[in-house]
């Protein structure tokens, strides 16, 4: 579970490895915010690097308790300029 005001106050996503011996960061190139409108419809949101888009700050905002933000098609450059995709988090809000 995550408090929709800490989610809503992040300016976008970042992806590394925590706890390693070695500092591992990957650079997001691409991810997409999915949540859900207020007719219960999926609204996705690609975005372009590791920021939000205005559109999916707002799909985050306009989430309630008991709905789920997912990070999706989450799309890195790995230490070494290799291109990956990586699993993303989904989050229930409280």
């Amino acid at each position: 579970y995550v408090n929709l005001g800490q989610l809503a106050a992040q300016a976008g996503i970042f992806c590394g490895i925590d706890n390693f011996p070695l500092p591992l960061k990957y650079n997001v190139s691409r991810f997409t915010v999915v949540g859900v409108n207020a007719d219960g419809d999926i609204v996705k949101e690609v975005c372009q690097g590791n920021m939000f888009t205005s559109r999916a700050k707002q799909i985050i905002r306009d989430a309630k308790s008991g709905d789920i933000i997912s990070f999706e098609d989450i799309q890195v450059v790995a230490p070494g300029g290799r291109p990956m995709k990586v699993p993303g988090p989904y989050y229930n809000i409280n």
